[in-house]
């Protein structure tokens, strides 16, 4: 999916279905992406990208009724265009998940019915001044797990905040931070708040999770963790710093 704006689905009888090994890439240029109708999405593999400027909305939210992974979504279609247009093979490729447009302009909101693994990086850095965008991930159940090079950066640009970051896990599972979460201040800017919830599993902190103010910002940001279950960190990679 690609367009110069928003893209949607009918919360009704929209839907995107490919739950097997089925991959999803969308890509918004100028708007913002909504495919949230939860119960008739069910896809494998998804990436998503908006390169909505700062002042306009290029919000990205997903939702999906299974198992999600986030990774390299590669272009697949082969026709070309009858009137000698764009072909279908410039629908991709797109990797884990990009936001530009800061604030909650740029907010990502993730939900997956099982086990949501994030293998490729997600991004709400805006690419002018402005705070950071929210990520919101969720898990139904089946825990989250940060891999591969499944980072989460929301850093500030200017003097402006890092975008707070969200995982949340419902259902039995577990949390994994396998790589760096990043809410820091831009320069002169304060740091992002992390908040961790599993409300049935545990949390293993193996990587940095940063919300420090950027050089010259007033204050550091927060980190939340709980959990029903263990809280850890690796004794080499772990760490939580601000």
């Amino acid at each position: 999916l690609k367009a110069s704006g928003n893209i949607t689905e009918d919360a009704v009888t929209g839907g995107l279905t490919g739950d097997t090994d089925g991959k999803l890439v969308a890509h918004s240029t100028g708007g913002s992406i909504n495919l949230a109708t939860k119960a008739n999405n069910a896809m494998k593999t998804a990436a998503f990208k908006t390169d909505t400027a700062v002042g306009t909305n290029g919000t990205i939210t997903y939702k999906d009724s299974s198992d999600l992974t986030i990774d390299t979504v590669a272009a697949a279609g082969t026709l070309t265009s009858p009137s000698g247009g764009t072909a279908a093979g410039t629908v991709g490729p797109v990797s884990g998940i990009t936001t530009v447009a800061g604030t909650t302009d740029g907010a990502v909101i993730v939900e997956s019915g099982g086990l949501l693994t994030v293998n490729q990086a997600i991004s709400t850095t805006p690419g002018a001044a402005a705070a950071g965008g929210a990520v919101t991930l969720e898990a139904t159940t089946g825990g989250i797990t940060l891999a591969n090079v499944g980072t989460i950066t929301s850093t500030g640009n200017g003097a402006n905040a890092g975008g707070e970051v969200y995982l949340h896990n419902i259902g039995a599972g577990d949390i994994t931070i396998g790589q760096a979460i990043t809410a820091k201040g831009g320069a002169g800017g304060v740091g992002g708040n992390v908040t961790v919830l599993n409300e049935a599993g545990t949390i293993a902190v193996n990587a940095v999770i940063d919300v420090s103010r950027g050089l010259g910002g007033a204050t550091d940001g927060t980190i939340g963790l709980k959990a029903s279950g263990n809280i850890t960190e690796d004794a080499v990679t772990g760490g939580l710093t601000g």
